[in-house]
């Protein structure tokens, strides 16, 4: 009886539910949170936190003579709240048993879980990213950002250290307004988050990036190509690049060199006029594998067939070496076709048969791995038949000469493997030309004369099986993988 004349003198809110020591008005003014403290008849304690459109329930722990003690966060930002006192009913619903109104001078968004301290409004606008920062008592906590009339949510994860969070996160979908909820984990099943507060922001800012990839060129999300090539720069932080780059249903992979963060690559838009999708990829954990990033809408105007003029993969055709290399073994040739045959007589000199390749590709290694093509060929001075068509399809590439990569079989030294070799344009006709076999032969009889018969040869017909174009535009997988297969038929 002492104790309860105690407790009610110590408190100016009481029912037959809850007595209240803290606070000790219906109307008050705090900052940040309130101190709820008193004593209970039920075993459980809630109050629910209204302020405007949001509202918040928030289970109260407490003792088993029911005491409780703790602090409520105003978790909507600086206003009034109404924060109801609630009271359990028979059917286990609650009822409001008194309401208590605080105006909030301060206050953070968030729950008692997470509170937000920046963004300290519900609306903002920025360049391309915003700055997260709060406290919460778990080890991370997840931000969700959706760009609003689109259903492509991105996830951003911020470590806790020391009960505050504090990251950086990015707008990647281009200009416009935004939501973003910030979350924290459910402490009883993985993988699983509840939103505890969120804002809005609008992004201003045209120039395409995301927390991987930012441009400094081209300067907008759908940049328009005038002559079939698109100039792409920027800096990341990842080691490695690929450029998806799509149109009609096919794609082609383009490998970006990343040196001390920054890029510098041109995409030629080969495939003729209309709009291509262009997407940076960057390496996940799977072989082969890429997870996508920022994405281009890009529009080519250039009404110039590009195809087999270009660089493609293996086929570095822009590389500075190749193009000196293409001029000087070009140089005085006046049609396409002495072009052709001069790269070839310098070929077959040149660019030597590589038995000991054709061995571990007879064992069943992949041809089109990462050491084939037309840069590693020159730079070591051997290869079998792909490496061979690889190089000579660059060379004459970059000497304005349209070639292509044939798949099929013929070449007595290939065995009963597949076969590469050429296709050039000479203004009238595709020229075959067969450099490895022409090397071959080269090397093993040291005969210089039979070893032209290898270009254009005039029985090219009966002994070629032609199978295919070496296609460098492929049907869009539907995970979006790399696709390789370059030599899929070859060798």
């Amino acid at each position: 009886e002492e104790e309860a004349a105690e407790e009610a003198c110590m408190s100016t809110i009481f029912t037959d539910h809850t007595k209240l020591m803290l606070p000790n008005e219906f109307d008050i003014t705090a900052s940040y949170f309130v101190r709820f403290k008193g004593r209970t008849s039920g075993p459980q304690f809630h109050i629910e936190i209204a302020k405007g459109l949001w509202t918040s329930t928030v289970e109260i722990p407490v003792t088993s003579d029911g005491w409780f003690d703790t602090r409520v966060w105003l978790p909507f930002g600086p206003g009034i709240y109404r924060m109801s006192v609630m009271k359990p009913r028979d059917d286990g619903t609650y009822v409001t048993d008194f309401n208590i109104y605080v105006t909030a001078e301060e206050a953070l968004y968030g729950s008692q879980r997470l509170q937000v301290a920046y963004p300290d409004r519900q609306e903002l606008s920025v360049e391309d990213c915003v700055n997260v920062a709060g406290f919460a008592g778990s080890d991370r906590v997840a931000v969700i950002v959706q760009k609003l009339g689109t259903e492509e949510r991105d996830w951003t994860f911020l470590d806790v250290a020391d009960g505050r969070f504090l990251g950086k996160v990015w707008l990647e979908r281009g200009p416009g307004r935004y939501s973003v909820d910030v979350c924290s984990p459910d402490p009883s099943e993985d993988l699983k988050w509840w939103v505890q507060t969120g804002f809005y922001v609008t992004r201003t800012s045209e120039v395409p990036s995301t927390r991987r990839v930012q441009l400094a060129e081209p300067y907008t999300y759908r940049p328009v190509s005038r002559d079939g090539r698109l100039m792409v720069s920027g800096t990341t932080s990842e080691d490695e690049l690929v450029l998806f780059l799509g149109k009609d249903g096919q794609q082609r992979a383009v490998a970006v060199a990343v040196e001390d963060g920054r890029f510098e690559r041109t995409i030629w838009l080969d495939r003729g006029p209309g709009e291509y999708r262009l997407v940076f990829g960057y390496p996940s954990d799977r072989p082969d594998f890429y997870w996508f990033d920022l994405a281009l809408t890009v529009t080519n105007e250039c009404d110039e067939d590009l195809r087999w003029l270009v660089p493609t993969y293996g086929v570095e055709s822009d590389d500075p070496v190749i193009v000196e290399l293409a001029r000087e073994l070009t140089f005085g040739c006046d049609t396409d076709y002495e072009k052709g045959f001069a790269v070839y007589q310098w070929m077959i000199r040149s660019i030597e048969y590589d038995y000991e390749k054709l061995e571990q590709l007879q064992n069943g290694e992949d041809l089109c791995s990462s050491d084939a093509g037309a840069l590693e060929t020159l730079r070591i001075r051997k290869g079998v038949c792909y490496d061979h068509a690889c190089l000579y399809a660059a060379l004459l590439r970059a000497a304005g000469v349209r070639c292509r990569i044939v798949f099929g079989r013929g070449a007595p030294s290939e065995g009963d493997m597949g076969h590469a070799w050429n296709e050039f344009w000479d203004g009238e006709r595709w020229v075959p030309v067969d450099c490895a076999s022409g090397a071959d032969y080269l090397y093993s009889v040291g005969d210089m004369g039979s070893a032209t018969d290898y270009f254009d040869p005039p029985d090219y017909d009966e002994t070629y099986e032609r199978v295919q174009v070496r296609a460098d535009w492929h049907e869009v997988p539907g995970d979006y993988v790399v696709d390789e297969g370059d030599g899929e038929a070859a060798d």
